[in-house]
């Protein structure tokens, strides 16, 4: 199998680009063999005729890219070039389909898309009937190698860092301020929708515009769902934001020995008493960070049948996780300090997660116990090579 992918640097913190390297190291050691097409200086368009000769003529099986890169206004004689060319082209999207409207619209014959939450890959396929076939392969997690002297007891007692949070803050009254942009019908509609999920907070987006849409008298079945559902995309980040914020807050208040990493952190208006915050960094050097720490805070947003990376990249690191619960992790770990590989707490009681976070270091043996459980599982099933596996068997069902 030999496998195109396509590069683009410095896309949030450098993650798409840490991806890349992630999956491209799984295949090769699954023993397929990858190309990289970078498309850094220019993301919207290829290069000249010579390189897609080049490529049309390198035997690749598939393309494949993360949030569109590379997939944007590639043409040749008005027909898209990976049409052209004649591969599969596979989008790996890392965030929610609605922020990828354009892509998902404009695209060509032979397109398919990964999700990593299982709610999005039905989304597709519900909204997007052009798109070949929709897919669910959650991320990898950093590949730490051998973590050294912290991979051991005293090692884990060590780490300097209690509690870690990595993610961008944006105060909620800029997105407010966004939403007010918006004709009146639309901003009316989409506070009522943040009302309604920060209400219902186990529900995606989807679910709750249906609600709403049903209790003005709009019937959902007679209306175009998805351009509704794009409308009221900043419900999304409005939510994922204050449920943010709520749980920081809640932990700041605790007293909690918090480090957060991650750019718009100084304009968070809070006593922070044992919280420090730091500026983003980029995604390779959070290795440190993780190794350096004793848990890891997660945070899903809108994942309610999927996980953020956080979780495998934090137990391959050796550190706790704490997270949010939902189906998907419900499904796949064990929670529990005695017995699980994680802990979790429900975003519909923030209040509790300081209570959780406290009993977690109340015994660091008990805790490091689980970080053994919770990196042999991640080994064995959470990495990339394991990512690759599967990308690699739903790349060879897929049509030239």
């Amino acid at each position: 199998m030999n496998v195109l992918l396509i590069r683009r640097e410095n896309v949030c913190y450098g993650s798409l680009d840490s991806f890349i390297d992630g999956i491209r190291d799984g295949l090769e050691a699954c023993g397929a063999k990858t190309g990289i097409l970078d498309v850094s200086n220019d993301p919207t368009h290829l290069s000249d005729e010579y390189t897609i000769s080049e490529l049309a003529h390198s035997g690749y099986d598939a393309v494949l890219t993360f949030n569109a890169v590379g997939q944007q206004n590639y043409m040749i004689n008005s027909e898209n070039v990976w049409d052209t060319i004649g591969i599969p082209f596979i989008n790996y999207i890392v965030d929610h389909p609605v922020q990828h409207r354009n892509a998902m619209t404009e695209h060509g014959d032979n397109y398919y898309v990964i999700c990593i939450d299982k709610n999005h890959r039905e989304y597709i396929k519900k909204y997007y009937p052009k798109i070949k076939e929709a897919y669910f392969v959650p991320l990898g997690g950093i590949n730490f190698g051998d973590i050294g002297e912290t991979d051991n007891e005293n090692g884990f007692y060590n780490r300097e860092i209690d509690f870690l949070f990595t993610g961008t803050y944006l105060p909620l009254s800029l997105i407010e301020k966004k939403i007010s942009e918006y004709p009146q019908s639309v901003k009316k509609l989409i506070f009522s929708h943040i009302d309604y999920m920060l209400d219902h907070r186990n529900i995606t987006e989807e679910d709750g515009l249906i609600h709403i849409l049903s209790d003005i008298g709009i019937n959902p079945q007679e209306v175009d769902m998805q351009s509704y559902i794009f409308a009221t995309r900043l419900t999304e980040e409005f939510v994922k934001t204050y449920l943010r914020e709520e749980m920081i807050r809640y932990l700041i208040d605790a007293g909690l020995n918090l480090r957060i990493y991650g750019n718009g952190w100084d304009r968070f208006d809070a006593d922070m008493k044992n919280t420090v915050c730091y500026p983003g960094v980029a995604y390779d050097d959070m290795k440190n960070l993780y190794l350096n720490s004793k848990v890891i805070l997660n945070h899903s947003s809108h994942f309610k049948q999927g996980m953020h990376d956080r979780i495998p990249s934090a137990m391959l690191a050796g550190a706790a996780v704490l997270t949010d619960n939902n189906l998907y992790i419900d499904e796949v770990f064990k929670e529990g300090l005695s017995k699980g590989e994680l802990c979790t707490y429900s975003i519909s009681y923030p209040q509790l997660i300081p209570e959780i976070a406290d009993n977690m270091l109340s015994d660091l043996h008990i805790l490091y116990e689980m970080t053994i459980r919770a990196k042999e599982k991640a080994r064995k099933e959470l990495t990339w090579y394991n990512r690759a596996k599967e990308i690699l068997e739903m790349v060879g069902t897929l049509q030239r």
